[in-house]
């Protein structure tokens, strides 16, 4: 269709984070980790921990890295109710000097997943996405093939390093090829813009707070609308799932669409006004 696309950034972290775990050391120990989550999610070991804890076992998810995170996570929450004398859980159970590597891959993780966090946002801009990139390329260079401007797995390189520049108000550095993608953005009057800074504690705030604010009279209209991600379309198809069920299989396509269009709207109206309607 020769229409320039932005390719979901969560996506690429994703495939990013997978490269680093198959790359790092601790491939092995998630894995032994997952079938010990598998062994603890059985009805006998189920009905142990039942016994001293309401915490249920937590497994891996091959569509979200996260998966790792929580599974780890849950892990030392359950450590203390683990009957670890039982020979069943025993080739499973982590030694002294693993439990040292997984606490130490838990924080690199919590940085992951603050990242992850934060792309979630519906108000992150495309600068700000390549700012936290280049954060994470800076200490872990193998998510270079994934995370990187250049990466092949960007569709329309120059439409993207446009949109970055001018969100960031470097537009005065785009190059010809840059300037061209961006034409059909230009404005007759250039208008007051700025880059915005975060603040804050987290890994991904920590990234964010080093961007400067600036204040330029841009030539182009403000981009900062483009999304990044694909998660709000993610969470619409999410939602949907939970109005179509398999007892409303016959639902009309548009009454389907009204109760979808309610329920993402949900904020905006009440019984009160629905019965007033249908009075």
């Amino acid at each position: 269709m020769k229409v320039p696309m932005i390719g979901c950034a969560s996506h690429r972290l994703h495939l990013a984070i997978q490269l680093w775990i198959r790359d790092s050391e601790y491939e092995d120990i998630l894995e032994k980790f997952h079938q010990l989550m598998k062994k603890l999610q059985t009805l006998k070991q189920s009905g142990k921990l039942r016994k001293t804890t309401d915490l249920r076992p937590v497994k891996q998810c091959l569509t979200r890295w996260s998966g790792n995170f929580f599974m780890l996570k849950r892990y030392f929450q359950l450590e203390a109710y683990i009957d670890k004398a039982d020979a069943n859980l025993a080739v499973n159970i982590p030694s002294v000097s693993e439990v040292l590597k997984l606490k130490k891959l838990l924080e690199i993780f919590e940085n992951f997943q603050s990242v992850t966090t934060e792309l979630q946002n519906e108000d992150i801009t495309l600068a700000e996405v390549r700012i936290l990139f280049d954060g994470l390329i800076g200490q872990f260079p193998i998510m270079e093939k994934y995370l990187d401007e250049n990466s092949e797995i960007v569709h329309s390189p120059k439409f993207e390093f446009g949109l970055v520049k001018i969100i960031k108000c470097e537009f005065n550095e785009m190059d010809d090829e840059e300037k061209s993608a961006m034409k059909k953005f230009e404005q007759e009057e250039p208008q007051m813009t700025a880059s915005r800074n975060e603040d804050g504690m987290s890994f991904a705030k920590l990234i964010l707070s080093g961007a400067k604010n600036k204040k330029l009279s841009s030539p182009y209209r403000n981009l900062n609308w483009v999304k990044p991600t694909t998660v709000m379309v993610e969470r619409l198809f999410s939602r949907a799932g939970f109005v179509l069920t398999p007892y409303r299989q016959k639902l009309l396509p548009i009454n389907f669409e009204a109760d979808l269009f309610l329920l993402i709207s949900s904020e905006y109206w009440d019984n009160c006004l629905v019965n007033k309607l249908v009075a």
